[in-house]
Protein backbone atom coordinates (compact mmCIF):
# COMPACT_ATOMS: atom_id res chain seq x y z
CA UNK A 1 0.00 0.00 0.00
CA UNK A 2 2.83 2.40 0.88
CA UNK A 3 4.51 1.65 -2.42
CA UNK A 4 1.28 2.43 -4.29
CA UNK A 5 0.87 5.84 -2.66
CA UNK A 6 4.55 6.60 -3.23
CA UNK A 7 4.22 5.92 -6.99
CA UNK A 8 1.05 8.00 -7.13
CA UNK A 9 2.74 10.91 -5.34
CA UNK A 10 5.74 10.77 -7.65
CA UNK A 11 3.46 10.85 -10.68
CA UNK A 12 1.69 13.95 -9.27
CA UNK A 13 5.06 15.63 -8.70
CA UNK A 14 6.13 14.86 -12.26
CA UNK A 15 2.87 16.21 -13.65
CA UNK A 16 3.12 19.28 -11.39
CA UNK A 17 6.74 19.85 -12.41
CA UNK A 18 5.87 19.45 -16.08
CA UNK A 19 2.98 21.89 -15.84
CA UNK A 20 5.21 24.32 -13.91
CA UNK A 21 7.87 24.20 -16.58
CA UNK A 22 5.30 24.64 -19.31
CA UNK A 23 3.77 27.58 -17.43
CA UNK A 24 7.15 29.22 -16.89
CA UNK A 25 8.11 28.68 -20.51
CA UNK A 26 4.80 30.15 -21.66
CA UNK A 27 5.19 33.18 -19.42
CA UNK A 28 8.77 33.69 -20.57
CA UNK A 29 7.75 33.41 -24.23
CA UNK A 30 4.99 35.94 -23.62
CA UNK A 31 7.39 38.29 -21.82
CA UNK A 32 9.96 37.72 -24.57
CA UNK A 33 7.41 38.72 -27.22
CA UNK A 34 6.24 41.79 -25.30
CA UNK A 35 9.81 43.04 -24.78
CA UNK A 36 10.63 42.49 -28.44
CA UNK A 37 7.46 44.26 -29.60
CA UNK A 38 7.80 47.26 -27.28
CA UNK A 39 11.53 47.51 -27.90
CA UNK A 40 11.06 47.51 -31.67
CA UNK A 41 8.40 50.25 -31.46
CA UNK A 42 10.46 52.36 -29.10
CA UNK A 43 13.61 52.13 -31.21
CA UNK A 44 11.65 52.98 -34.39
CA UNK A 45 10.18 56.05 -32.66
CA UNK A 46 13.65 57.14 -31.48
CA UNK A 47 15.13 56.79 -34.97
CA UNK A 48 12.25 58.84 -36.36
CA UNK A 49 12.88 61.57 -33.76
CA UNK A 50 16.57 61.72 -34.68
CA UNK A 51 15.73 61.87 -38.39
CA UNK A 52 13.32 64.78 -37.81
CA UNK A 53 16.04 66.62 -35.90
CA UNK A 54 18.58 66.07 -38.68
CA UNK A 55 20.77 63.77 -36.56
CA UNK A 56 22.64 60.74 -37.84
CA UNK A 57 23.86 57.51 -36.31
CA UNK A 58 26.28 56.99 -39.22
CA UNK A 59 29.72 57.72 -37.76
CA UNK A 60 31.20 58.10 -41.25
CA UNK A 61 29.03 61.15 -41.87
CA UNK A 62 30.59 62.86 -38.84
CA UNK A 63 34.17 62.48 -40.03
CA UNK A 64 35.91 65.72 -41.12
CA UNK A 65 36.01 66.52 -44.83
CA UNK A 66 39.37 66.03 -46.55
CA UNK A 67 41.80 68.92 -46.93
CA UNK A 68 44.18 69.34 -49.85
CA UNK A 69 47.66 68.17 -48.84
CA UNK A 70 49.41 71.50 -49.64
CA UNK A 71 47.12 73.23 -47.12
CA UNK A 72 47.05 70.48 -44.50
CA UNK A 73 49.57 70.76 -41.66
CA UNK A 74 48.95 67.13 -40.70
CA UNK A 75 49.81 65.95 -44.21
CA UNK A 76 53.51 66.75 -43.80
CA UNK A 77 55.70 63.68 -43.64
CA UNK A 78 56.43 63.65 -39.87
CA UNK A 79 52.70 63.77 -39.04
CA UNK A 80 51.05 61.89 -41.89
CA UNK A 81 49.66 58.56 -40.73
CA UNK A 82 50.38 58.93 -37.00
CA UNK A 83 46.68 58.20 -36.36
CA UNK A 84 47.03 54.71 -37.89
CA UNK A 85 47.34 51.87 -35.41
CA UNK A 86 50.58 49.92 -35.42
CA UNK A 87 53.34 48.70 -33.16
CA UNK A 88 56.72 50.34 -32.70
CA UNK A 89 58.07 48.72 -35.87
CA UNK A 90 55.27 49.85 -38.18
CA UNK A 91 55.61 53.06 -40.25
CA UNK A 92 53.02 54.84 -38.08
CA UNK A 93 54.61 53.56 -34.88
CA UNK A 94 58.05 54.73 -35.97
CA UNK A 95 56.68 58.21 -36.74
CA UNK A 96 55.03 58.46 -33.35
CA UNK A 97 58.24 57.33 -31.70
CA UNK A 98 60.20 60.00 -33.60
CA UNK A 99 57.76 62.71 -32.48
CA UNK A 100 57.80 61.49 -28.89
CA UNK A 101 61.59 61.60 -28.86
CA UNK A 102 61.27 65.38 -29.30
CA UNK A 103 59.19 65.58 -26.10
CA UNK A 104 60.15 65.20 -22.48
CA UNK A 105 58.57 63.07 -19.80
CA UNK A 106 56.55 65.05 -17.29
CA UNK A 107 58.72 63.60 -14.58
CA UNK A 108 62.19 62.18 -14.99
CA UNK A 109 62.76 60.09 -11.89
CA UNK A 110 62.77 62.60 -9.04
CA UNK A 111 63.21 65.54 -11.44
CA UNK A 112 59.89 67.33 -11.99
CA UNK A 113 59.34 69.78 -14.83
CA UNK A 114 58.68 73.45 -13.91
CA UNK A 115 55.28 75.01 -14.49
CA UNK A 116 54.41 75.83 -18.08
CA UNK A 117 50.78 77.02 -17.90
CA UNK A 118 50.35 79.98 -15.53
CA UNK A 119 50.23 82.84 -18.04
CA UNK A 120 46.72 83.66 -19.28
CA UNK A 121 44.77 83.16 -16.04
CA UNK A 122 47.44 84.09 -13.51
CA UNK A 123 49.55 86.63 -15.39
CA UNK A 124 52.77 84.79 -14.53
CA UNK A 125 55.46 84.13 -17.12
CA UNK A 126 57.21 80.77 -17.13
CA UNK A 127 60.62 80.68 -15.42
CA UNK A 128 62.93 80.09 -18.36
CA UNK A 129 66.05 79.69 -16.24
CA UNK A 130 64.32 76.88 -14.40
CA UNK A 131 63.36 75.34 -17.74
CA UNK A 132 66.93 75.60 -19.01
CA UNK A 133 68.16 73.84 -15.88
CA UNK A 134 65.49 71.15 -16.27
CA UNK A 135 66.32 70.62 -19.94
CA UNK A 136 70.00 70.24 -19.08
CA UNK A 137 69.56 68.05 -16.01
CA UNK A 138 66.98 65.78 -17.64
CA UNK A 139 69.19 65.54 -20.74
CA UNK A 140 66.33 66.78 -22.89
CA UNK A 141 68.73 69.21 -24.58
CA UNK A 142 72.50 69.70 -24.43
CA UNK A 143 73.15 73.00 -22.66
CA UNK A 144 76.38 74.54 -21.39
CA UNK A 145 77.23 73.80 -17.77
CA UNK A 146 76.53 76.48 -15.20
CA UNK A 147 73.57 77.85 -13.30
CA UNK A 148 72.46 80.57 -15.74
CA UNK A 149 72.01 79.24 -19.26
CA UNK A 150 70.16 81.86 -21.33
CA UNK A 151 66.93 81.44 -23.27
CA UNK A 152 68.95 81.78 -26.45
CA UNK A 153 71.07 78.86 -25.28
CA UNK A 154 67.91 76.88 -24.55
CA UNK A 155 66.38 77.61 -27.98
CA UNK A 156 69.63 76.68 -29.75
CA UNK A 157 69.92 73.49 -27.69
CA UNK A 158 66.31 72.47 -28.43
CA UNK A 159 66.78 73.03 -32.16
CA UNK A 160 70.06 71.15 -32.17
CA UNK A 161 68.75 68.22 -30.12
CA UNK A 162 65.26 68.09 -31.65
CA UNK A 163 65.26 69.62 -35.17
CA UNK A 164 61.86 68.04 -35.77
CA UNK A 165 60.21 70.76 -33.64
CA UNK A 166 61.62 73.50 -35.84
CA UNK A 167 60.47 71.61 -38.92
CA UNK A 168 56.92 71.41 -37.57
CA UNK A 169 56.89 75.09 -36.58
CA UNK A 170 58.02 76.25 -40.01
CA UNK A 171 55.47 74.00 -41.74
CA UNK A 172 52.61 75.36 -39.61
CA UNK A 173 53.15 78.88 -40.88
CA UNK A 174 52.62 77.76 -44.49
CA UNK A 175 49.68 75.37 -43.95
CA UNK A 176 46.54 76.98 -42.48
CA UNK A 177 44.39 73.83 -42.14
CA UNK A 178 44.80 70.67 -40.05
CA UNK A 179 43.10 67.28 -40.34
CA UNK A 180 44.82 64.02 -39.45
CA UNK A 181 45.32 61.82 -42.51
CA UNK A 182 44.44 59.32 -43.64
CA UNK A 183 40.88 59.92 -42.46
CA UNK A 184 40.10 56.50 -40.99
CA UNK A 185 37.53 53.96 -42.08
CA UNK A 186 36.04 53.08 -38.69
CA UNK A 187 36.17 49.46 -37.62
CA UNK A 188 33.54 47.69 -35.56
CA UNK A 189 32.78 48.11 -32.80
CA UNK A 190 33.51 51.83 -32.78
CA UNK A 191 34.29 51.78 -29.07
CA UNK A 192 37.41 49.74 -29.88
CA UNK A 193 38.64 52.17 -32.57
CA UNK A 194 42.38 52.79 -32.13
CA UNK A 195 43.37 56.40 -31.40
CA UNK A 196 47.13 56.10 -30.92
CA UNK A 197 48.04 59.68 -31.85
CA UNK A 198 46.39 61.68 -29.09
CA UNK A 199 48.96 61.08 -26.37
CA UNK A 200 51.69 61.90 -28.87
CA UNK A 201 50.24 65.25 -29.90
CA UNK A 202 49.59 66.33 -26.34
CA UNK A 203 53.22 65.78 -25.36
CA UNK A 204 54.33 67.33 -28.64
CA UNK A 205 52.32 70.48 -27.90
CA UNK A 206 54.22 70.89 -24.62
CA UNK A 207 57.58 70.68 -26.40
CA UNK A 208 56.49 73.15 -29.11
CA UNK A 209 55.23 75.56 -26.43
CA UNK A 210 58.54 75.38 -24.59
CA UNK A 211 60.32 76.20 -27.85
CA UNK A 212 57.95 79.15 -28.36
CA UNK A 213 58.57 80.48 -24.85
CA UNK A 214 62.34 80.20 -25.24
CA UNK A 215 62.17 82.00 -28.60
CA UNK A 216 60.03 84.79 -27.13
CA UNK A 217 62.40 85.24 -24.23
CA UNK A 218 65.41 85.74 -26.50
CA UNK A 219 63.60 87.98 -28.99
CA UNK A 220 63.08 85.53 -31.87
CA UNK A 221 59.40 86.42 -32.34
CA UNK A 222 59.16 84.64 -35.70
CA UNK A 223 60.18 81.28 -34.23
CA UNK A 224 57.92 81.92 -31.25
CA UNK A 225 54.82 82.58 -33.34
CA UNK A 226 55.51 79.67 -35.69
CA UNK A 227 55.75 77.27 -32.76
CA UNK A 228 52.50 78.63 -31.30
CA UNK A 229 50.81 78.16 -34.67
CA UNK A 230 51.94 74.52 -34.75
CA UNK A 231 50.27 73.87 -31.38
CA UNK A 232 47.03 75.52 -32.51
CA UNK A 233 47.08 73.40 -35.68
CA UNK A 234 47.31 70.24 -33.56
CA UNK A 235 44.38 71.43 -31.44
CA UNK A 236 42.38 72.11 -34.60
CA UNK A 237 43.04 68.62 -35.97
CA UNK A 238 42.14 66.93 -32.68
CA UNK A 239 38.85 68.77 -32.22
CA UNK A 240 37.69 67.90 -35.73
CA UNK A 241 37.55 64.20 -34.88
CA UNK A 242 34.03 63.14 -33.78
CA UNK A 243 35.12 61.49 -30.54
CA UNK A 244 34.97 62.59 -26.95
CA UNK A 245 38.68 61.91 -26.45
CA UNK A 246 39.46 63.99 -29.54
CA UNK A 247 37.51 66.94 -28.15
CA UNK A 248 39.17 66.65 -24.74
CA UNK A 249 42.65 66.41 -26.27
CA UNK A 250 41.84 69.39 -28.48
CA UNK A 251 40.92 71.37 -25.36
CA UNK A 252 44.11 70.33 -23.54
CA UNK A 253 46.39 71.09 -26.51
CA UNK A 254 44.69 74.46 -27.05
CA UNK A 255 45.16 75.42 -23.39
CA UNK A 256 48.86 74.54 -23.64
CA UNK A 257 49.19 76.59 -26.84
CA UNK A 258 47.52 79.62 -25.27
CA UNK A 259 50.53 79.90 -22.98
CA UNK A 260 52.64 80.51 -26.08
CA UNK A 261 50.13 83.04 -27.43
CA UNK A 262 49.96 84.87 -24.09
CA UNK A 263 53.75 85.07 -23.86
CA UNK A 264 54.05 86.40 -27.41
CA UNK A 265 51.56 89.16 -26.59
CA UNK A 266 53.12 89.89 -23.21
CA UNK A 267 56.51 90.48 -24.89
CA UNK A 268 54.99 92.80 -27.54
CA UNK A 269 57.41 91.52 -30.14
CA UNK A 270 55.08 89.99 -32.75
CA UNK A 271 54.47 91.85 -35.99
CA UNK A 272 50.99 92.67 -37.27
CA UNK A 273 51.28 89.85 -39.83
CA UNK A 274 52.22 87.35 -37.11
CA UNK A 275 49.34 88.53 -34.92
CA UNK A 276 46.97 88.13 -37.86
CA UNK A 277 48.19 84.53 -38.32
CA UNK A 278 47.59 83.75 -34.65
CA UNK A 279 44.19 85.41 -34.79
CA UNK A 280 43.19 83.47 -37.91
CA UNK A 281 44.29 80.19 -36.30
CA UNK A 282 42.27 80.89 -33.17
CA UNK A 283 39.24 81.76 -35.32
CA UNK A 284 39.33 78.24 -36.82
CA UNK A 285 38.74 76.68 -33.39
CA UNK A 286 35.23 76.34 -31.99
CA UNK A 287 34.87 74.30 -28.82
CA UNK A 288 31.09 74.60 -28.70
CA UNK A 289 30.80 73.01 -32.15
CA UNK A 290 33.55 70.50 -31.36
CA UNK A 291 31.65 69.37 -28.26
CA UNK A 292 28.46 68.98 -30.27
CA UNK A 293 30.30 66.89 -32.88
CA UNK A 294 31.91 64.78 -30.15
CA UNK A 295 28.53 64.11 -28.51
CA UNK A 296 27.12 63.01 -31.85
CA UNK A 297 30.08 60.72 -32.32
CA UNK A 298 29.63 59.27 -28.84
CA UNK A 299 25.95 58.56 -29.54
CA UNK A 300 26.81 56.83 -32.82
CA UNK A 301 29.56 54.84 -31.13
CA UNK A 302 27.31 53.72 -28.26
CA UNK A 303 24.56 52.55 -30.63
CA UNK A 304 27.12 50.76 -32.80
CA UNK A 305 28.45 48.95 -29.72
CA UNK A 306 24.94 47.83 -28.76
CA UNK A 307 24.31 46.54 -32.27
CA UNK A 308 27.63 44.72 -32.21
CA UNK A 309 26.63 43.02 -28.97
CA UNK A 310 23.17 42.28 -30.28
CA UNK A 311 24.64 40.48 -33.29
CA UNK A 312 26.99 38.29 -31.26
CA UNK A 313 26.46 35.78 -28.43
CA UNK A 314 28.77 37.42 -25.96
CA UNK A 315 28.34 38.97 -22.57
CA UNK A 316 29.15 42.66 -22.18
CA UNK A 317 32.23 42.13 -19.96
CA UNK A 318 33.74 39.94 -22.66
CA UNK A 319 33.48 42.57 -25.41
CA UNK A 320 37.16 43.44 -25.53
CA UNK A 321 38.22 39.79 -25.35
CA UNK A 322 36.16 38.74 -28.36
CA UNK A 323 37.08 41.58 -30.72
CA UNK A 324 39.77 39.46 -32.38
CA UNK A 325 37.81 36.18 -32.24
CA UNK A 326 35.81 35.26 -35.31
CA UNK A 327 34.49 31.81 -34.47
CA UNK A 328 34.82 30.86 -30.82
CA UNK A 329 34.41 27.14 -30.18
CA UNK A 330 35.36 26.70 -26.51
CA UNK A 331 32.76 25.23 -24.14
CA UNK A 332 32.49 28.57 -22.32
CA UNK A 333 31.82 30.31 -25.64
CA UNK A 334 29.13 27.77 -26.51
CA UNK A 335 27.55 28.38 -23.11
CA UNK A 336 27.62 32.12 -23.79
CA UNK A 337 25.86 31.52 -27.09
CA UNK A 338 23.16 29.54 -25.34
CA UNK A 339 22.69 32.17 -22.64
CA UNK A 340 22.69 34.98 -25.20
CA UNK A 341 19.74 33.42 -27.01
CA UNK A 342 17.72 33.93 -23.81
CA UNK A 343 18.22 37.72 -24.00
CA UNK A 344 15.30 39.26 -25.93
CA UNK A 345 16.28 41.37 -28.93
CA UNK A 346 13.89 43.96 -27.52
CA UNK A 347 16.21 44.50 -24.54
CA UNK A 348 18.87 45.76 -26.93
CA UNK A 349 16.29 47.91 -28.75
CA UNK A 350 15.11 49.43 -25.47
CA UNK A 351 18.70 50.17 -24.44
CA UNK A 352 19.56 51.68 -27.82
CA UNK A 353 16.51 53.90 -27.58
CA UNK A 354 17.42 54.91 -24.01
CA UNK A 355 21.02 55.74 -24.97
CA UNK A 356 20.03 57.79 -28.02
CA UNK A 357 17.22 59.60 -26.18
CA UNK A 358 19.37 60.40 -23.17
CA UNK A 359 22.32 61.72 -25.17
CA UNK A 360 20.13 63.62 -27.61
CA UNK A 361 17.73 65.17 -25.10
CA UNK A 362 20.30 65.92 -22.39
CA UNK A 363 23.39 66.78 -24.46
CA UNK A 364 22.93 67.24 -28.21
CA UNK A 365 19.67 69.19 -28.32
CA UNK A 366 20.74 71.62 -25.54
CA UNK A 367 24.07 72.23 -27.29
CA UNK A 368 22.18 73.01 -30.50
CA UNK A 369 19.68 75.40 -28.95
CA UNK A 370 20.43 76.45 -25.39
CA UNK A 371 22.50 79.18 -23.78
CA UNK A 372 25.22 78.41 -21.22
CA UNK A 373 23.04 78.92 -18.10
CA UNK A 374 20.44 76.57 -19.55
CA UNK A 375 23.09 74.00 -20.36
CA UNK A 376 24.52 74.19 -16.85
CA UNK A 377 21.04 73.69 -15.40
CA UNK A 378 20.51 70.83 -17.83
CA UNK A 379 23.58 69.12 -16.41
CA UNK A 380 21.85 68.92 -13.02
CA UNK A 381 18.72 67.51 -14.70
CA UNK A 382 20.95 65.04 -16.53
CA UNK A 383 22.49 63.71 -13.32
CA UNK A 384 19.12 63.54 -11.56
CA UNK A 385 17.67 61.62 -14.49
CA UNK A 386 20.47 59.05 -14.29
CA UNK A 387 19.96 58.56 -10.55
CA UNK A 388 16.18 58.24 -10.95
CA UNK A 389 16.48 55.53 -13.60
CA UNK A 390 19.18 53.29 -12.19
CA UNK A 391 18.89 49.86 -10.63
CA UNK A 392 17.11 46.62 -11.46
CA UNK A 393 13.76 48.34 -12.00
CA UNK A 394 15.15 50.05 -15.11
CA UNK A 395 16.83 47.34 -17.22
CA UNK A 396 16.23 49.46 -20.33
CA UNK A 397 18.62 52.09 -18.94
CA UNK A 398 21.42 49.70 -18.02
CA UNK A 399 23.73 50.61 -20.91
CA UNK A 400 22.66 54.26 -21.04
CA UNK A 401 23.67 54.78 -17.42
CA UNK A 402 27.07 53.23 -18.11
CA UNK A 403 27.69 55.66 -20.97
CA UNK A 404 26.21 58.82 -19.47
CA UNK A 405 28.63 59.56 -16.58
CA UNK A 406 31.52 59.78 -19.05
CA UNK A 407 29.96 62.79 -20.80
CA UNK A 408 28.31 64.62 -17.91
CA UNK A 409 31.18 67.09 -17.22
CA UNK A 410 32.38 67.73 -20.75
CA UNK A 411 30.29 70.87 -21.25
CA UNK A 412 31.95 72.73 -18.37
CA UNK A 413 35.42 72.18 -19.82
CA UNK A 414 34.22 73.21 -23.27
CA UNK A 415 32.90 76.51 -21.91
CA UNK A 416 36.19 77.38 -20.23
CA UNK A 417 38.18 76.48 -23.36
CA UNK A 418 35.87 78.55 -25.54
CA UNK A 419 36.16 81.51 -23.16
CA UNK A 420 39.96 81.27 -23.28
CA UNK A 421 39.94 81.06 -27.08
CA UNK A 422 37.76 84.16 -27.40
CA UNK A 423 39.98 86.04 -24.96
CA UNK A 424 43.11 85.13 -26.96
CA UNK A 425 41.39 86.11 -30.22
CA UNK A 426 40.46 89.49 -28.73
CA UNK A 427 43.93 89.93 -27.20
CA UNK A 428 45.55 89.52 -30.64
CA UNK A 429 43.26 92.25 -32.00
CA UNK A 430 44.11 94.48 -29.02
CA UNK A 431 47.83 94.13 -29.71
CA UNK A 432 47.27 94.97 -33.36
CA UNK A 433 45.36 98.08 -32.22
CA UNK A 434 48.31 98.94 -29.97
CA UNK A 435 50.73 98.67 -32.91
CA UNK A 436 48.60 101.19 -34.81
CA UNK A 437 47.91 103.67 -31.99
CA UNK A 438 50.51 102.99 -29.27
CA UNK A 439 47.61 102.69 -26.84
CA UNK A 440 44.80 100.29 -26.12
CA UNK A 441 41.20 101.19 -26.99
CA UNK A 442 38.78 102.62 -24.45
CA UNK A 443 36.35 99.82 -25.31
CA UNK A 444 36.36 96.64 -27.37
CA UNK A 445 33.87 98.20 -29.77
CA UNK A 446 36.77 100.21 -31.25
CA UNK A 447 38.26 96.96 -32.58
CA UNK A 448 35.34 96.40 -34.96
CA UNK A 449 35.05 95.99 -37.86
CA UNK A 450 38.67 96.55 -38.88
CA UNK A 451 40.43 94.19 -36.47
CA UNK A 452 37.48 92.01 -35.42
CA UNK A 453 34.18 91.43 -37.25
CA UNK A 454 32.32 91.57 -33.93
CA UNK A 455 33.26 91.76 -30.26
CA UNK A 456 33.44 88.15 -29.01
CA UNK A 457 30.79 87.26 -26.45
CA UNK A 458 31.33 85.66 -23.09
CA UNK A 459 30.18 82.05 -23.74
CA UNK A 460 28.56 81.97 -20.30
CA UNK A 461 25.99 84.77 -20.71
CA UNK A 462 26.38 85.83 -24.38
CA UNK A 463 27.28 89.38 -23.30
CA UNK A 464 30.44 91.00 -24.74
CA UNK A 465 33.66 89.96 -23.02
CA UNK A 466 34.42 92.23 -20.07
CA UNK A 467 37.39 94.54 -20.61
CA UNK A 468 39.23 97.30 -18.84
CA UNK A 469 42.62 98.94 -19.04
CA UNK A 470 44.92 98.54 -16.05
CA UNK A 471 47.29 100.89 -14.23
CA UNK A 472 50.37 99.19 -15.69
CA UNK A 473 49.39 100.24 -19.22
CA UNK A 474 47.94 96.85 -20.13
CA UNK A 475 44.42 95.42 -19.81
CA UNK A 476 42.24 92.62 -18.46
CA UNK A 477 39.73 90.50 -20.39
CA UNK A 478 37.40 88.27 -18.44
CA UNK A 479 34.49 85.87 -18.52
CA UNK A 480 32.19 85.60 -15.51
CA UNK A 481 32.89 81.86 -15.17
CA UNK A 482 30.68 78.95 -14.25
CA UNK A 483 29.28 80.61 -11.13
CA UNK A 484 27.70 83.20 -13.52
CA UNK A 485 28.72 86.06 -11.22
CA UNK A 486 30.82 89.01 -12.39
CA UNK A 487 33.73 89.42 -9.93
CA UNK A 488 35.23 92.31 -11.93
CA UNK A 489 37.97 90.09 -13.28
CA UNK A 490 39.11 88.68 -9.95
CA UNK A 491 40.62 85.21 -9.99
CA UNK A 492 39.68 83.72 -6.63
CA UNK A 493 42.21 81.24 -5.30
CA UNK A 494 42.23 79.41 -2.00
CA UNK A 495 45.55 80.30 -0.31
CA UNK A 496 45.28 77.16 1.82
CA UNK A 497 44.80 74.87 -1.17
CA UNK A 498 47.83 74.49 -3.41
CA UNK A 499 45.73 72.63 -5.96
CA UNK A 500 43.11 75.37 -6.30
CA UNK A 501 44.80 76.69 -9.45
CA UNK A 502 43.88 73.47 -11.22
CA UNK A 503 40.19 73.86 -10.36
CA UNK A 504 39.43 77.06 -12.24
CA UNK A 505 37.40 75.12 -14.79
CA UNK A 506 35.41 73.07 -12.28
CA UNK A 507 31.81 73.88 -11.36
CA UNK A 508 32.83 74.48 -7.73
CA UNK A 509 35.14 77.39 -8.66
CA UNK A 510 33.79 80.80 -7.61
CA UNK A 511 35.52 83.49 -9.63
CA UNK A 512 36.18 84.85 -13.10
CA UNK A 513 38.25 83.51 -15.97
CA UNK A 514 40.65 86.33 -16.76
CA UNK A 515 43.27 87.05 -19.41
CA UNK A 516 45.72 89.43 -17.75
CA UNK A 517 49.35 90.51 -17.44
CA UNK A 518 49.52 91.44 -13.76
CA UNK A 519 50.54 88.41 -11.65
CA UNK A 520 47.76 87.08 -9.43
CA UNK A 521 48.84 87.12 -5.81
Amino acid sequence: MNAFFTRLWNRRLVRFGSWSLITLATLYALLFSVINWTGSRRWAETRALLAREGETLDFNKLLPPPVADPLNFCAIEPLRGINVAGDGKSPSGLKRAALESACWQRQNGSLEAPSLRDGPCFGRAANMQAWAAFARDSKYAVLPAGPAASSRDLLAAIDASHPLLKQLAEAAAARPEAVFVPIPTPSRPLCAMALPHFTTIRELSLALTLRSLAANECGDHNAACQSALAVLRLAQAAQREPTLIGELIGVAVHEIGEEAVWTALAKRQATDAELQDLQASLAKLDFHQATLTAMRGEMASAIDTMEYLQAGPYHIPDLVDVLSTDAPTTPSSRLKRLLWTLVPAGWFEHNKAAIATLEFEQCIRPLKRATAPELLRQEVVFEEDIRAHSGLLHPDRFMANLVAPAIAKVVERAFSAEALRRQALTACALERFYLLHQAYPASLAQLTPTLLPVVPADPIDDQPLRYRKTDDGRYMLWSIGLDQKDDNGKVNLDPKDKQSTSRLHHSTYKGDWTWQYQPVK
